[in-house]
């Protein structure tokens, strides 16, 4: 992620109110760490001429214990280590934003919101993911399809992945 990456998504209240509890906590926290907590952190960014940094305000959820950016992967440990205590399935982020963006199909909305919401700027890079049984081979194997909005409705073009016959959906408007 970074600084061009942002886009405000509606959430339902119960996590608003666990977010406003939690930036409260974070408060308290950034009093004790005094002149330790980064109040501004740097981008880089890549242009036509290289690498620039841009900085900005430290405006971040979740930050290690002096303010700095975590490491990607600490979402997924601490993800991980919930549902192993929790005896649930694993699964990551990533896959929980392939889940929603399916929900949000399935639920009839727009390829363009849908495409907006993912941070996508073109509705050809929204992708489905599903687990279907292939006719041809008899496998049931994972098909990625490319998402194309048509006059008719959403058309899902996709291959499966032990044979490469091609798999077709229409989800009609």
């Amino acid at each position: 992620m970074n600084y061009l990456s942002k886009r405000a998504l509606k959430q339902p209240s119960e996590v608003m109110a666990l977010l406003k509890d939690y930036k409260a906590w974070q408060a308290q926290e950034r009093l004790k760490s005094g002149d330790m907590w980064k109040d501004v952190i740097g981008f880089k960014i890549l242009s036509g001429s290289g690498y620039s940094i841009k900085e900005a305000v430290n405006d971040r959820i979740f930050t290690t214990s002096d303010g700095n950016l975590i490491c990607p992967d600490t979402i997924n440990f601490w993800l991980e280590r919930f549902l192993e205590k929790k005896n649930l399935p694993i699964v990551t982020p990533h896959s929980l934003r392939h889940t929603n963006i399916t929900l949000q199909i399935a639920a009839g909305v727009s390829l363009r919101t849908i495409s907006a919401r993912a941070g996508h700027s073109l509705t050809s890079t929204t992708r489905l993911v599903e687990n279907v049984y292939c006719g041809k081979c008899g496998e049931t194997t994972i098909v990625e399809y490319t998402i194309n909005d048509d006059k008719f409705g959403i058309i899902l073009n996709g291959k499966c992945k032990q044979c490469g016959e091609s798999v077709v959906r229409l989800i009609e408007d």
